[in-house]
């Protein structure tokens, strides 16, 4: 099941909005650059519920900055990439199942 990771403005901080799954547990990173990509987590790992749609916060600036979400089912196991956004000031939208 693909992940649709959403990226949208609310004044002063930019939100990513996703619809989780019961019992995986999810990680947002970020990045400056693709090339080469510099992943940092941020913020702290969350335990998704099913069908609940999480909302995450994040700081809102002028730099281009990339999100992904990182999935982990079962724990410990190896993560997959479930979506890529980028933002930059206004919405842009990337999304794919790896």
């Amino acid at each position: 099941m693909s992940a649709r990771l959403t990226i949208f403005d609310e004044g002063s901080i930019v939100k990513l909005r996703w619809l989780s799954e019961a019992g995986h547990i999810y990680q947002i990173e970020r990045a400056l650059t693709l090339v080469p990509p510099a992943w940092q987590d941020f913020g702290d790992e969350i335990v998704g519920e099913e069908d609940l749609e999480i909302i995450a916060s994040v700081p809102k600036d002028a730099a281009l900055r990339f999100y992904r979400l990182k999935d982990f089912l079962p724990q410990g196991s190896e993560p997959k990439t479930r979506a890529i956004v980028a933002w930059d000031g206004s919405r842009v939208e990337l999304e794919w199942e790896s």
